[in-house]
This record gives C-alpha cells, sequence and structure tokens, in this order.
C-alpha cells in the first residue's frame, strides 16, 4: 500500500511539474502577447497620426490649389483686356493709315502709306480659357 501511495505521489509530483512548466510557458506566450498588443496599439497610433497629418495636407494645398485657380482666372482675364486693347489700337493704326493714304491719294506726288495687317491671332479678342495670356 505505501508503494502505490509512493507511486501515485511519484505521479502527481510529476503531473505538478508538467503543469508548472506548461503554466511557466503560457505566461511567457501571454507576455509575448501582450508586447505584439503594444506593438500594434502604437502602430495604430502612428498611423492614425500620419493620416491625420496627410489630411492637415490635402486641406492645406487644396487651398493653395483654389488660390492658383483664381490667380490663373485673373490673368486670363487681364490677357483678353491686353489683347482687346491691342486689337483696337491695331485696328485704330489702320484706320489711321487708310485716311492718310485716302488724303494721300488726293496728292499725286505723295507715295501711299503701308497699311498693317492685323494678324488673325490678334483679330480674336478672347482668349480661350485655360490657356492663360500673360
Amino acid at each position: 500500500a505505501n508503494k502505490k501511495l509512493q507511486s501515485q505521489l511519484s505521479a502527481l509530483r510529476r503531473d505538478k511539474s508538467k503543469l508548472e512548466g506548461e503554466l511557466r510557458e503560457g505566461g511567457r506566450q501571454r507576455e509575448a502577447l501582450q508586447g505584439q498588443l503594444v506593438k500594434l496599439a502604437e502602430g495604430e497610433r502612428s498611423a492614425s497620426e500620419a493620416n491625420a497629418v496627410l489630411e492637415r495636407r490635402v486641406e492645406e494645398l487644396e487651398v493653395v490649389a483654389a488660390a492658383l485657380r483664381s490667380e490663373r482666372d485673373a490673368a486670363v482675364r487681364r490677357g483678353k483686356v491686353k489683347q482687346e486693347q491691342l486689337v483696337e489700337s491695331l485696328r485704330a493704326q489702320a484706320s489711321l493709315c487708310a485716311h492718310m493714304n485716302a488724303l494721300a491719294a488726293r496728292q499725286e506726288d505723295a507715295p501711299p502709306l503701308h497699311v498693317p495687317a492685323i494678324a488673325p491671332e490678334a483679330r480674336s479678342a478672347a482668349v480661350a480659357p485655360g490657356e492663360g495670356a500673360a
């Protein structure tokens, strides 16, 4: 009976030792998993911060793009005005030359004045949107 009890006690000690080893291994695995959770949380926080930075940068770039579009539109308008002024000036010069030629034609000894041609691109008083004349 004593041998049987010693055998059972020995078996229980082996089981206890085995369970303690499994418990230690489980504790190590738990610590490793907690470490991974901490790293994941840090990564998530970093990703969230990076995303916030990117969102702010996108907003800043949208403001800059709107300002550039406004500047471009203003430059196009200025270009149209300058082009219209140039066309009017050329028309006035052509009219003056035609008038001077008419006067000169009345005088037999004066050679006719040259009437400058208005280039086809100068005749168009409008600049197509987006072509940016400055």
